[in-house]
């Protein structure tokens, strides 16, 4: 990850477009050691991942790296943080070249509609969902509960930092404890959709 990582920008220097709040973008990331607790702790081998709220693409790269994916996935509404996951993306696919296959995708909503209607945010595809929606408002993470309700078959995993009261009808639910920058003994809600 250092090798990846190495010299490229956080991502953090621009402001959000207009109709995201800098709230919603400033809290911080699941840490390697949290992520691999993640990994360890859940079934991820053969899965298709995807983090929605992927950032610089850490969390995405370490999946592709260590946990045995077919696919990993990020999906970020800064463009400051997209263009350095992509950048991270092309260091990743020149030292693995037949490591998992790794994409990262810009929202491009103008703030007008439900970002999780983006046509590049096709949620059916994947098996494991992380979603760091801790400062999100209640408008965003109601649309996000309504996405992932839209594509719920069983099997499916749901990581959320912030409980979705409306997902508790279709799921099991427990916690997982990780470390996050914030946080070295932060709950994660994990959801399995029944």
């Amino acid at each position: 990850m250092e090798l990846i990582y190495q010299g490229l920008e956080d991502g953090f220097k621009s402001d959000p477009p207009q109709h995201i709040s800098r709230i919603e973008t400033i809290y911080g990331e699941i840490t390697e050691k949290g992520v691999t607790a993640l990994y360890q702790s859940l079934n991820f081998h053969g899965k298709h991942f995807i983090d929605i709220g992927s950032g610089v693409g850490k969390m995405v790269i370490q999946i592709a790296l260590q946990a045995g994916v077919k696919t990993s996935t990020g999906y970020e509404i800064l463009p400051s943080r997209f263009q350095v996951s992509c950048q991270a993306l092309k260091r990743y696919q020149d030292l693995n070249p037949d490591g998992a296959k790794v994409g990262f995708f810009l929202n491009v909503s103008t703030g007008e509609t439900n970002q999780f209607q983006d046509p590049l945010l096709d949620l059916s595809p994947y098996d494991i969902y992380f979603i760091n929606n801790l400062l999100w408002y209640d408008k965003t993470n109601q649309q996000l509960a309504e996405a992932l309700l839209a594509v719920a078959r069983p099997g499916k995993t749901g990581i959320l930092a912030k409980a979705l009261v409306d997902l508790n009808r279709l799921t099991t639910q427990t916690t997982l404890e990780v470390e996050m920058t914030w946080d070295p003994h932060y709950r994660l809600t994990i959801y399995t959709f029944l």
